[in-house]
């Protein structure tokens, strides 16, 4: 992707102070998603039952030291900035990350597969989601810093919610977005949004980093290098050290990128994307506003070309021919 055109500046309207997060429950019943029939729910259930007694059984079997659970190592990166802290890269990473624990890294490659099996479970047994009331005027959906790709006047305007450590974000990257944007070409415009929700320290850590790439207007290169690491064979635990070593793979100004860690300017960025994903009422990701209509999940290439052509029909553009 290194040779994709991306647009992005850096203004970015002021930190609020909400250090709230949503309940758990909470945010279930915000999702709406429903099936007919008690019988698939009672499945669901089950399922999402057995796979967390599955991963207690698992991490009391690993770790007998008290440790918190996930949830609870899971801080809102905004709050870390209403609380006038300073989120390092070390410091948020230092949580997820040990090098020198090989019991927490085995503990990290349970917890992602899963969370895997949760998410594909869910997902089998949804497989149509009834639309989230209000779509999203779709200048609200994007800020000046996010990187983009495709002409800002575009007839349509994809903006994901997305997290690195997200598996169907990945599938959506790996497997969706080039064939869109070779199907369409100028005729949409790409806008990526941070929502740190599934990995919270570590993610929020990667995604700082890739805000400061962006400063230096390689994100789409920088990016390409995470993603690959989450769905490569030769996966590298995530690290400061592995962060600085895509900087300089990607060719970015090593001081200009150390200082844009250190005065916050990448984490501030993270951090308002993730105040806007909240305040749309982002429950998941990946969530895509398409001109400001929600689409939930990665969805099959036929799901975007509907919402796409429908956009592209209603300013009277007659879509290109599906393949």
């Amino acid at each position: 992707m290194s040779d994709r055109e991306q647009t992005s500046t850096t203004n970015k309207p002021a930190l609020e102070d909400t250090t709230d997060r949503a309940k758990p429950v909470e945010i279930l019943e915000k999702t709406n998603l429903k099936r007919s029939g008690n019988g698939w729910m009672l499945i669901a259930l089950g399922a999402v039952i057995f796979i967390g007694l599955a991963a207690a059984v698992v991490y009391a079997l690993l770790d007998t030291s008290g440790t918190s659970s996930a949830s609870d190592n899971v801080p809102d990166p905004a709050a870390a900035v209403a609380q006038g802290s300073n989120p390092t890269l070390e410091a948020l990473l230092a949580t997820a990350v040990d090098d020198e624990d090989e019991r927490a890294t085995m503990q990290a490659v349970i917890q992602q597969e899963i969370n895997s099996a949760v998410e594909a479970t869910l997902f089998a047994l949804t497989p149509t989601a009834t639309p989230l009331p209000t779509d999203v005027p779709l200048a609200d959906t994007m800020a000046d810093h996010n990187p983009s790709l495709g002409p800002e006047d575009a007839p349509v305007t994809i903006v994901e919610f997305s997290d690195y450590l997200c598996g169907f974000c990945g599938r959506f990257h790996s497997q969706t977005l080039d064939p869109l944007l070779e199907h369409y070409g100028d005729l949409i415009r790409f806008v990526y949004r941070e929502y740190p929700v599934i990995g919270g320290q570590t993610s929020a850590a990667i995604g700082a980093a890739a805000q400061c790439a962006n400063e230096q207007g390689k994100y789409w290169e920088y990016s390409d290098l995470i993603w690959d690491n989450q769905l490569g064979d030769q996966r590298q635990q995530w690290s400061a050290e592995l962060l600085a070593s895509f900087a300089q793979e990607a060719e970015l100004d090593i001081d200009d990128y150390n200082q844009c860690l250190e005065d916050e300017t990448g984490f501030n960025n993270v951090v308002t994307d993730f105040e806007a994903g909240r305040a749309f009422n982002v429950t998941g990701t990946p969530t895509f506003f398409i001109n400001g209509e929600r689409l939930v999940g990665a969805q099959p290439i036929e799901a975007f070309f509907e919402v796409i052509d429908r956009q592209l029909e209603a300013q009277g553009v007659e879509p290109p021919p599906r393949p």
